[in-house]
Order: structure tokens, then C-alpha cells, then sequence
């Protein structure tokens, strides 16, 4: 009798929330989101000539661009593809799975040329058994037929099969939880020496910390401008008790935001093929997933679920003071 009383009163302070008007957390970011989609399709269309399928992939040629990072290397990107065009029906479908509060918001760098979905750390298999959402490539229309693959991403398969295991209480993570990119954008081309010949294009990944901010071209200098002031709005919105940057690029492009102080950081190594290895089959690849999920374990402790435990008790104690109200 009491589990009911409790849903019952939960239920009537959900209904007066949304009767008072307010918009959801998930309705504010998706609006942030379907601007920043706006202003991509504006700068790369002004870039390129108007075209009506630059909206939904974006291709072209560049010359090298030279920056100064880890010795003289140049990074020429031949390619960016916006899942906010193309895969927008996904990427809505993720957003409104989003909690109405945010204890913890894990953010990542990019997505890879084989999870170019909009949802973050897109491998299609745990996506798919996480999430229950279909990102076959097969659903994205325009994008080249070369990214079409059933090919796992590994950062993904890691990322979701360490949400699974950290949390014994799945519902915990789908109830206070979140995960977001840096940029929904994906760029692909090729890093090289400044002195090595670049002779053709490459499709290979191109992630955020390869990019100099000093000396990036103006094109992916006002891409990535944009981006941070939706991911600082995003993080305004949502204001999380804890953000978990994936990998030293996260961490520091949402440390150096203009966003709420008392906001705790944490960073977690990246879950790159560079930890454990790729894997190609079985053995190898569970036992490179293991070693990068036992030294996230180990960077995290129990943070993540005394923040959650710290809300849950703050949540409680507005609920009865709204109880009291009524």
C-alpha cells in the first residue's frame, strides 16, 4: 500500500510540473541541438557552394593544413558528415530518452566513421541492446556506400559494456545519467608528418585531439566554436552534480567552459583500441574490453554512485517538502 501511495504522489508532482509549463530537459536540448544543426548547415553550405545534399553529407577536398602538435604533423581532413542532418530521427529518438535530472553527464570527443549514428559511442550492436534503438548505417541516407559497415566500434563496445557492468542497478544510469559529445560532427582524412607526401585521400578518423585550436583552418575553427557553445548550453540545462570527461580532450574542452563552478570533474581513459588492443576475435577481444574496463573501474571508484546516492537523498527530501505542499 505504501509503494502505491509513493508512485501515486510521484506520479501527481510529475503531472504539476508539467502542467506549470516548463519544458523538459530533453525539449531545451533538443532545441539546442536542432539550432547547432542550423548553423553547421549554414557554414559548411557557405563554404561549399549551395548544394541540396550538402545537407546531408558533406564532402570535399582541402588543402594541407599544418599545425605544430607532437613534432611537425599535418592534419588534411577530405571529409565531415553531420548526424544531425542525416540521422536526426536517431538522434531525437536518444534525446528523449534522456532523465528530467542529471547527476552525472559522461562527455566524449566525437563519433568514428564507423558510428556515425548522432548517438555517442554508436557501436550498432550494444546500441542496439543498451538502447533499443536500430543505427544500422543502412537506415542513413546520402552517407558513402565505404561507411556502410556492420563493423564494430570499439570504443563504443567497450563504453556500454562498462555502463552495464559499473552499474549492478541499470535503472540507476537510465534514471540520473547521460552521455553527449564534444560535436555530433564526424571528420575524416589523414594525419601525417609535414614532410611525408600525401598523395590521395583517406577516410581514416580524425578525433578532436588532433586539432590545434591555435592553428586549425577557419572552417573547423568556427565548427567547433559553435559546438562548444551548444555543449556549454547543453551543460547549463542539465547542470549535472558530476561531469566524466572521456579521455584528457573531454575533460579540458569542458573544463574550460563557462559553465556552473561547483560542478565536480572527472576523467577517464579513452576506450581506444590504444588500451588493450583492438582484438579481431574472440579472446583477444574480450581481454583487451576487460583490461580498459578494470582501469576505468579503478579511475572512478565509487564516485559515480555516491553522486547518484547524494541525489536520489536531495530529490527525496524536495518530494516530501512537495508532499507537505500540497
Amino acid at each position: 500500500m505504501a509503494k502505491a501511495s509513493y508512485d501515486d504522489a510521484d506520479s501527481l508532482l510529475n503531472k504539476l510540473q508539467v502542467s506549470g509549463g516548463e519544458k523538459s530537459v530533453s525539449e531545451e536540448y533538443l532545441g539546442i541541438m536542432k539550432d547547432l544543426r542550423k548553423e553547421f548547415a549554414a557554414l559548411l553550405k557557405g563554404k561549399l557552394q549551395a548544394d541540396a545534399a550538402l545537407e546531408d553529407v558533406i564532402e570535399y577536398e582541402r588543402p594541407p593544413n599544418r599545425f605544430e602538435k607532437q613534432g611537425d604533423m599535418r592534419v588534411i581532413v577530405n571529409r565531415i558528415l553531420n548526424p544531425l542532418a542525416y540521422a536526426w530521427p536517431k538522434h531525437e529518438e536518444y534525446i528523449r530518452r534522456m532523465p528530467q535530472e542529471i547527476s552525472v553527464l559522461f562527455v566524449g570527443m566525437n563519433p568514428a566513421p564507423n558510428a556515425p549514428s548522432g548517438i555517442p559511442f554508436g557501436d550498432k550492436k550494444e546500441v542496439h541492446n543498451f538502447w533499443d534503438i536500430d543505427i544500422s548505417t543502412s537506415n542513413f541516407d546520402g552517407i558513402p556506400d565505404s561507411l556502410k559497415t556492420d563493423k564494430d566500434c570499439v570504443s563504443g563496445r567497450r563504453f556500454w559494456k562498462f555502463i552495464q557492468k559499473h552499474f549492478e542497478n541499470i535503472i540507476d544510469f537510465h534514471e540520473h545519467c547521460f552521455v553527449m559529445n564534444c560535436t555530433p560532427l564526424v571528420f575524416m582524412g589523414k594525419v601525417a608528418p609535414a614532410s611525408a607526401r600525401v598523395t590521395r585521400t583517406s577516410n581514416s578518423n580524425i578525433s578532436l585531439d588532433n586539432f590545434d585550436d591555435d592553428s586549425t583552418d577557419p572552417l573547423v575553427q568556427s565548427l567547433m566554436q559553435k559546438s562548444d557553445v551548444a555543449l556549454q548550453d547543453a551543460i547549463s540545462v542539465m547542470n549535472p552534480k558530476l561531469i566524466i570527461g572521456i579521455g584528457w580532450h573531454a575533460y579540458n574542452r569542458v573544463k574550460n567552459l563557462d559553465v556552473n563552478k561547483r560542478i565536480k570533474h572527472q576523467r577517464i581513459t579513452h576506450p581506444s583500441s590504444r588500451v588493450g588492443g583492438q582484438g579481431v576475435n574472440g579472446g583477444a577481444k574480450d581481454k583487451g574490453d576487460e583490461k580498459w574496463i578494470g582501469q576505468v573501474e579503478e579511475e572512478l571508484k565509487d564516485i559515480v554512485h555516491s553522486t547518484i546516492k547524494s541525489s536520489k537523498m536531495e530529490k527525496a527530501s524536495r518530494r516530501q517538502k512537495k508532499i507537505r505542499n500540497l
